[in-house]
């Protein structure tokens, strides 16, 4: 039973991490120096400038007739990067960190009601702290008009765009 709880966790985390689609991947607040903030969805960048989407998942996925909005690194202030999907992975990490815990503190006990119920608040508590966690982790990346900063952010982010 220990077994195949482990390989039942390990086949859900691997599961999660899986990237659902390779193009696009993340949602992005530009902050430009004049003092704009820009919402949208981040479609490519090149060495000296940015693309985004200007609506929504939904709205990217249905093929909106939007045009993308080109920022150059010039008037880059700073950018908020979220990752599609970081809830769920965080939420399914920490629960099958809980569960891996609960299955360590459980292994020599004997009583089925008590594994029972640390299980199930191991599971949920995990779950619960992983998506939270997820949820409040954002990059920030500071710009300032420097083109260096900017290629390096752009060779790091470019493979996830592609």
């Amino acid at each position: 039973m220990k077994l195949f709880s482990l390989i039942l966790f390990i086949f859900i985390y691997s599961k999660a991490n899986t990237q659902d689609s390779p193009h696009p991947v993340y949602k992005v607040i530009v902050e430009t120096k004049q003092g704009n903030r820009f919402k949208g969805i981040l479609v490519a960048v090149n060495d000296s400038s940015l693309f985004s989407f200007p609506g929504n998942w939904r709205e990217l996925k249905r093929k909106k007739a939007y045009k993308p909005v080109q920022f150059s690194y010039s008037n880059i202030l700073q950018m908020h990067l979220k990752r599609k999907g970081r809830i769920r992975r965080g939420m399914t990490t920490g629960g099958t960190a809980g569960g891996l815990l609960a299955l360590k503190m459980n292994s020599g006990k004997k009583g089925n009601q008590n594994i029972s119920y640390s299980t199930a608040i191991a599971v949920t508590g995990g779950t619960i702290a992983g998506g939270v966690m997820a949820a409040k982790f954002n990059d920030r990346i500071f710009i300032n008009g420097n083109r260096n900063l900017f290629q390096h952010f752009a060779k790091n982010i470019g493979p996830y765009l592609k």
